[in-house]
């Protein structure tokens, strides 16, 4: 039988992260406590943690030229990781990440090849069999994304993953119908949900979507857990109590550790445990990686698998 795969169509990205004290007003001076940079994006932040969890997936992401395309190859290589699309001759752009003592961060993004799709490229999916595929909203706010609505539209039988994030409102709404249509099981953050919705609570928010999409419904709470729904049943899961460092990729995170956890058979409770202790783990740390310690704590069987980190 042949194996099926997790799909992950998205950016990987060089985030050039920004630590200051908070963010500044216009002609404010601030300055910086660091600069420094990782390799992150919405699908890389998914995909590692799958490569960790050794579940098999697909990255599906634009590499292209330039100073950000090198860094992102080289970086994705040295994690023992590789996008299919790794040949574009476009140049990749970068995101300014700006984490404030709190924990929470803004983005300013240049976008470059990472986000833009061509329709050729999708063939190079016939290769492979998927059971689920994950998905972002900036990369179907882009004009491109339509090539990523057309193939998920020929390939009913997978089960669609879409974290919008927080331009939810900017996405054109004809491709949000379109998605909730194939049932898309939503992972949206509470913010996301209430101002898509003008809902006043996340059940509220949860229930209108699920008439919508007729699908589960993940909203997460930060510190005060996970919300889920499904049209029967309706909980919430805690999240562990930690000092918050960085929360860039923890809902990239979360979503990751639900794919490979259902890709393991595993119930939504237990699922969604896990998720949250994975993102726990992420937030109080820099940097959207997992390291080894999160995992083996959780996963002590992480050890007799296959290296997945750097030497």
């Amino acid at each position: 039988m042949k194996e099926t795969h997790i799909g992950i169509i998205g950016s990987c990205v060089c985030d050039v992260i920004l630590t200051l004290p908070k963010l500044p007003t216009t002609a404010q001076d601030v300055h910086l406590y660091t600069q420094t940079m990782r390799l992150g994006g919405c699908a890389y932040n998914a995909a590692q943690v799958l490569q960790v969890l050794q579940q098999p997936y697909v990255l599906f992401s634009p590499v292209g030229k330039g100073i950000y395309g090198d860094y992102v190859r080289t970086h994705l290589h040295d994690n023992h990781m590789h996008s299919i699309i790794e040949d574009v001759e476009d140049e990749n752009g970068c995101c300014y990440c700006l984490v404030e003592d709190s924990g929470e961060r803004t983005f300013l993004s240049l976008h470059g090849c990472e986000y833009r799709f061509q329709k050729a490229w999708f063939t190079r999916l016939n290769a492979y069999t998927f059971d689920s595929v994950y998905i972002c909203g900036l990369e179907i706010e882009e004009d491109s994304g339509r090539y990523i609505l057309e193939w998920l539209q020929q390939h009913p039988e997978v089960t669609i993953y879409f974290a919008p994030g927080p331009r939810i409102c900017k996405i054109p709404s004809e491709r949000m119908q379109a998605l909730l249509r194939m049932h898309a099981i939503l992972h949206i953050n509470e913010e996301e949900a209430l101002s898509y919705t003008h809902s006043t609570s996340i059940q509220q928010a949860a229930t209108m979507l699920y008439a919508q999409s007729h699908a589960p419904i993940i909203i997460t709470l930060g510190a005060n857990g996970v919300y889920f729904y499904d049209g029967m049943q309706a909980f919430t899961i805690p999240s562990p109590s930690v000092q918050v460092t960085d929360t860039i990729g923890a809902g990239d995170t979360h979503i990751g550790a639900l794919l490979a956890l259902r890709h393991m058979k595993k119930d939504w409770p237990t699922a969604l445990f896990y998720a949250n202790q994975l993102a726990a783990k992420v937030v109080s740390h820099v940097g959207a990686d997992l390291r080894k310690e999160d995992v083996i704590d959780l996963f002590p069987h992480i050890k007799s698998l296959r290296n997945c980190w750097k030497p």
